[in-house]
């Protein structure tokens, strides 16, 4: 039986899909055939998305994701949520003690902004812009007022010192890797390599570094108005527990080949064009500056780039 041992947690926004993509190319490297399968991450709580639920208790269809792997040292899989999960890190350790822990970390700010654009695509963010989502979300957290569980919780999103520390207790700094997304871009052939060291294969082996994920932006407003009408857009779909039932039925990863089809239909690549005011920036960067100030200490890494006056 093939039992993953390398975890690519997080967070979200960060590079997963394409380290992810990556690391597949590797000889000494299988990665699970579907990304993001959320195995350890939900708890059946109030609020969770029916998604979450796909592999979550069925352990044979969980590691089916995994069966064509062969002679690789390392059988893998990415679920960005696993970061921020109160069960995931547990889980896993019990799962498999011996597996390595990959996290991919972002500016603070820049994931916000990256996020925000992201849930407007999906049609789940209706705020006119960032600032205006920023500052309401700034002073609702402020103020402690609760807030219907749907409601987008950016402020929740970039506690990375808590979430690392936690990994690196449970599995051993020798056995948890960071990742800066800033590194990811600047200098992707030296932050593949540091990782292939890391996990101990092959450093000279050169994947195709073609981009993944690219940034998209829905191909027509008016589909995306009457998908919402109709309960059908994205997020909604992701929320719904009849479609998710649907996608359990179908024939193993039919339901990836049909969900890519769609967003095929729903989007069109683009360049991204992110707008915001300076002020909200500072604002964020000021919210976060003894998050990064702790998170330096835990990782051992200089985050300078990241602090801001």
């Amino acid at each position: 039986m093939n039992l993953p041992n390398l975890f690519i947690v997080g967070a979200p926004k960060c590079g997963t899909t394409a380290m992810h993509t990556y690391l597949s190319q590797h000889p000494e490297i299988f990665m699970s055939i579907e990304k993001e399968p959320f195995y350890f991450h939900v708890t059946g709580g109030e609020g969770e998305k029916p998604q979450y639920h796909r592999y979550r208790g069925d352990k044979q269809k969980y590691l089916k994701l995994f069966a064509a792997a062969t002679t690789e040292k390392y059988i893998g899989e990415s679920s960005p949520g696993y970061l921020a999960s109160a069960i995931a890190p547990s889980e896993i350790y019990d799962f498999n003690p011996k597996a390595k822990i990959v996290i991919m970390l972002r500016e603070p700010a820049d994931l916000l902004l990256s996020t925000y654009y992201h849930h407007k695509f999906m049609g789940v963010e209706t705020r006119k812009n960032f600032d205006d989502a920023i500052l309401e979300e700034f002073s609702l957290h402020n103020v402690k007022e609760k807030r219907p569980i749907f409601t987008i919780r950016y402020f929740d999103l970039c506690h990375y010192a808590r979430w690392t520390k936690i990994y690196i207790d449970q599995f051993g700094r020798e056995n948890v890797h960071v990742i800066l997304y800033d590194d990811l871009k600047k200098n992707i052939d030296e932050t593949y390599r540091e990782l292939l060291k890391f996990l101990r294969v092959n450093e000279n082996f050169v994947p195709e570094f073609k981009i993944v994920n690219k940034s998209k932006i829905v191909r027509s407003e008016i589909l995306q108005k009457t998908l919402t009408f109709m309960k059908l857009s994205p997020h909604q779909l992701k929320d719904n527990k009849a479609f998710v039932k649907f996608r359990s039925i179908l024939p193993f990863h039919s339901d990836i080949i049909l969900i890519n089809f769609c967003k095929r239909i729903y989007s069109k690549k683009c360049k991204e064009k992110k707008y915001y005011n300076d002020k909200t920036l500072k604002l964020i960067r000021d919210y976060f500056k003894n998050e990064i100030f702790e998170l330096e200490k835990i990782i051992g890494i200089d985050l300078s780039v990241w602090k801001f006056d």
